[in-house]
């Protein structure tokens, strides 16, 4: 089984929980992300990314820190933060879009 990047688990988690809920978010559109994403979302796309990162679906350095529930959920936490953030895709082509914009 081919790992996915980080990036690409976030990136496919968030327009997928989004898509349930009906919404069609445009990547690199005029809308950041901080518009449509609720924290009840936020919950579900760490829920997900938490279990692909047990299965070994996403691609990480150093498995063996992956069997500690505590460090995952952090990294989760972090990573999901991070790419919501700086992520081009989903702030309008900008990075640190969400910064600007607060």
């Amino acid at each position: 089984m081919n790992k996915i990047s980080q990036k690409e688990a976030v990136l496919n988690t968030i327009l997928a929980v989004l898509k349930r809920r009906g919404i069609n978010y445009e990547l690199s559109g005029k809308d950041p992300l901080a518009h449509f994403l609720s924290p009840e979302d936020k919950r579900e796309v760490k829920s997900i990314l938490f279990v692909a990162f047990r299965m070994g679906m996403i691609s990480f350095k150093d498995p063996d820190k992956l069997k500690d529930d505590i460090y995952l959920k952090k990294y989760v936490c972090g990573l999901v933060s991070n790419w919501t953030k700086k992520a081009t895709e989903f702030n309008c082509g900008e990075k640190d879009y969400y910064y600007i914009a607060a």
